[in-house]
């Protein structure tokens, strides 16, 4: 092994501490002169500087720990004289669906399609991975859901929903059951196994936004344009509670990442914080004078995102409701906000053909990612967190460094082809290789 100077040049710190990198095989690769202080970040930015470094998706693993990006050498308890694996990942999958017809899933690395998933006649409205990779589930105007084999793109079950239009169709957290909102004002839950409908929920009056399972799948939460979201018990199928307090229609809603909480936004310009077990009311958010397009909450469950039509995004404490920043800079509605996955940093899309990274604690825009000719309909961040991806209505799916707010590459559509507006990263992609080096 060697020792890299590059670390005690360009981190600009004194080194206090060694450590050492070793293949997934245990074979040292290197040795590196750090500080306590350094992040998994900044430390990832100079090996990808290093010769024998093939790919730019790494993780570092501590004993049996994957490391966070974020955190500092002292935080992750890594300390002098240290060995760290590091593995490459397998690239990562992103899915996209067009306005019309078109799904594709893409190599995000290589920037290639993959396969496209043919079949649907009409607008496709939703589009996910299985939780395990495996499958992708659409929903389209045509008046199915189809089930497709990942890696072959092959349809492998079809829905048919004639005469309603299924607005949201989302995989339980195992895989095995499937969930559909529609205008018909009723969700279902369909069998992977039997393709049975299994259990219907009714009770709304008016057609349904999204309906989504609590982390553990045992609850589902439904919004509807009748003003209310409801939450049922999967088991039973029974209604648990009525969320009432909206007085317009309900865009979203979800749930916390413990499952406790859920967060719903409407177009009365605020969102809410209700207690999953209860039903109560916890909290409104007032700040906006738009309708909220989306509410999210961070991977860490401590602050929500808000997005609007009033050209800004809001973030929240979770536990107060305070308004913590008001994300303002956009100049057209703000389309969707996401977190990273380690709650750092969001990313917003607006109509002004923009999307913006900013820094969670500051509220600071850290990068204005332009280059898209048309608005930007949504945008995530890679599982890893280093990417941000954005699709826009001119035909392209830009990729983004998160350090540098740089375009790292372009997914775009043939010539004639219709516009990104919905974009779904693979979870469950990154497994480590086997084979050993990097």
């Amino acid at each position: 092994s060697w020792v890299s100077p590059v670390f005690t040049s360009c981190l600009g710190r004194v080194a206090r501490m060694r450590i050492s990198l070793a293949g997934i095989a245990g074979d040292e690769l290197v040795t590196l002169a750090a500080d306590e202080d350094c992040t998994l970040r900044e430390i990832d930015l100079r090996v990808a500087k290093l010769p024998f470094v093939r790919t730019h998706q790494r993780r570092y693993l501590y004993g049996n720990t994957v490391l966070s990006p974020a955190r500092s050498l002292a935080d992750s308890g890594v300390s002098d004289g240290a060995q760290l694996t590091l593995v490459h990942v397998t690239a990562w999958r992103v899915m996209t669906a067009t306005r019309f017809f078109v799904v594709k899933i893409w190599n995000a690395e290589a920037g290639n399609c993959i396969c496209v998933l043919e079949g649907h006649q009409s607008h496709v409205r939703s589009a996910t991975f299985s939780p395990d990779g495996a499958s992708v589930l659409t929903a389209s105007d045509d008046h199915t859901v189809r089930v497709w084999n990942s890696d072959s793109g092959a349809c492998i079950k079809i829905w048919k929903t004639d005469p309603y239009i299924v607005a949201s169709a989302v995989f339980s957290p195992d895989s095995k059951s499937v969930l559909t909102a529609s205008d018909e004002a009723i969700a279902r839950l369909w069998s992977m196994a039997s393709g049975d409908c299994t259990r219907t929920f009714t009770g709304h009056e008016y057609h349904l936004s999204s309906a989504i399972f609590s982390p553990e799948g045992a609850r589902v939460l439904t919004a509807s344009y009748d003003m209310t979201v409801r939450l049922w018990c999967v088991h039973s199928g029974e209604c648990l509670h009525i969320l009432r307090r909206h007085r317009d229609f309900v865009r979203s809603a979800v749930f916390s990442p413990n499952g406790m909480l859920a967060v719903t936004a409407s177009d009365d310009c605020t969102a809410k914080v209700w207690h999953v077990g209860t039903g109560s009311c916890l909290r409104t958010l007032f700040g906006h004078s738009g309708g909220v397009r989306s509410a999210v909450i961070s991977p860490d469950g401590a602050q929500i995102l808000t997005a609007s039509d009033d050209h800004t995004a809001r973030i929240w404490s979770a536990r107060s409701g305070t308004c913590l920043h008001s994300l303002a800079g956009h100049k057209g509605s703000v389309n969707s906000g996401a977190f990273s996955p380690d709650s750092t940093l969001v990313v917003t899309a607006s109509d002004d053909f923009t999307a913006r990274i900013w820094r969670v604690q500051s509220g600071t825009c850290l990068h204005t990612l332009e280059g898209h000719t048309r608005c930007v309909a949504s945008a995530i961040f890679s599982p890893e967190g280093n990417l941000a991806l954005t699709a826009s209505c001119d035909q392209a799916c830009g990729i983004w460094s998160c350090d540098s707010g740089d375009l790292v590459s372009t997914l775009e559509e043939d010539a004639g082809d219709d516009d990104f507006y919905l974009l779904s990263f693979c979870a469950a992609e990154g497994r480590w290789r086997g084979e050993g080096g990097l």
